[in-house]
């Protein structure tokens, strides 16, 4: 679920154009293009309890 929601938000707050690429379990995002988002270690992921929507919410927008 989490992960649907960001990709709502992203598209909905961040960038309507955006795409998204789901890799396999164990790929090293970091060397992909583009931003990661709720993958263990990604700059937006889970933190402090909360979810990867919760973290990109506060990252990209006013609330």
């Amino acid at each position: 679920m989490d992960r649907i929601a960001c990709a709502w938000l992203i598209r909905k707050h961040v960038d309507p154009d955006a795409t998204f690429v789901f890799i396999k379990r164990g790929s090293d995002y970091k060397e992909m293009d583009g931003i990661a988002f709720d993958i263990g270690g990604a700059n937006l992921s889970h933190k402090r309890g909360k979810c990867s929507f919760c973290t990109i919410l506060k990252e990209y927008t006013n609330n």
